[in-house]
């Protein structure tokens, strides 16, 4: 498995440990996001959407499909965007910001690995001329 695929399958387990975190046991969001979290069914019920979407990341990252890793960099890179937008507008604490960090920053290392193997790729094209 090549490492832009490798770095989806690994976003794709963080994905699933959120997931599980906010199905199973909710009630650790207030001590990362701050008090007044809320912990209704509906923090379940994403936990589970979750779940399937960091399935979708492993399964895709197994079979090797690049199409998949290069339309996540999309959404991944603006995670951050829209947690500023949610915390500037109060929506959320700052700690949301954290969340969207992340999801940027993995997003940015599969864009990078993305085109570091496309460009090796164009060189071993030329090569074989």
């Amino acid at each position: 498995m090549n490492r832009s695929l490798a770095s989806v399958q690994y976003f794709g387990y963080y994905t699933v440990l959120m997931g599980s975190t906010l199905l199973f046991i909710p009630g650790v969001l207030p001590f990362f996001l701050g008090p007044g979290v809320d912990t209704n069914i509906w923090t379940r019920l994403l936990g589970f959407v979750l779940i399937c979407s960091g399935y979708y990341y492993i399964q895709s990252s197994r079979k090797g499909f690049l199409d998949f890793a290069r339309w996540t960099v999309h959404t991944r890179l603006a995670a951050s965007l829209v947690t500023l937008v949610l915390v500037l507008f109060e929506l959320g604490s700052w700690q949301f910001l954290l969340f969207g960090l992340v999801d940027t920053s993995a997003g940015l290392v599969t864009a990078y690995f993305l085109r570091q193997e496309t460009y090796s790729m164009r060189g071993k094209e030329t090569h074989r001329m």
